[in-house]
């Protein structure tokens, strides 16, 4: 099934060690971990420097005319902004609908492409202030041994 493999590309712990050793008044070095907590797709997201997470969430993954819908969720009463994506020959890319709102109002974008390897995201938001303004993607490679 397509949402198995969408899902098999996911899991696992990456990071921007790379990217942020290169680059480090750009990219802080950022760990993106997802993982199944029993049928439930779950990542969390935390700096290096601190080792505290600054992100959860919860997912559900699910197959629409031959595409993934990627639903993400605050907790259990706040939804997030959905992302759609697509299979490739090489892994899966996708992203918000043009227009895409989170659960504040705020205009988001996200544009994703994922390999067995590595995960590249862009992700800006605009709520008066504009955010998410780097010089590239992050480039987060797979990490192998935690």
């Amino acid at each position: 099934m397509l949402e198995d493999e969408f899902t098999e590309f996911l899991l696992g712990h990456w990071d921007n060690a790379y990217q942020a050793q290169c680059n480090p008044s750009n990219w802080a070095h950022i760990h993106y971990k997802w993982y199944l907590v029993g049928n439930t797709l779950c990542s969390k997201q935390w700096y290096e420097w601190s080792g505290q997470t600054y992100r959860e969430r919860s997912h559900k993954v699910k197959e629409v005319d031959g595409k993934i819908l990627l639903e993400t969720f605050r907790d259990a009463n706040i939804k997030e902004t959905d992302m759609w994506f697509e299979k490739t020959d090489k892994g899966f890319k996708g992203g918000t609908i043009e227009g895409a709102v989170n659960h504040k109002g705020v205009k988001v974008f996200s544009e994703v492409v994922i390999t067995k390897d590595k995960f590249t995201t862009v992700d800006k938001g605009d709520d008066g202030v504009t955010w998410g303004n780097t010089p590239g993607p992050f480039v987060f490679k797979r990490k192998y041994i935690d």
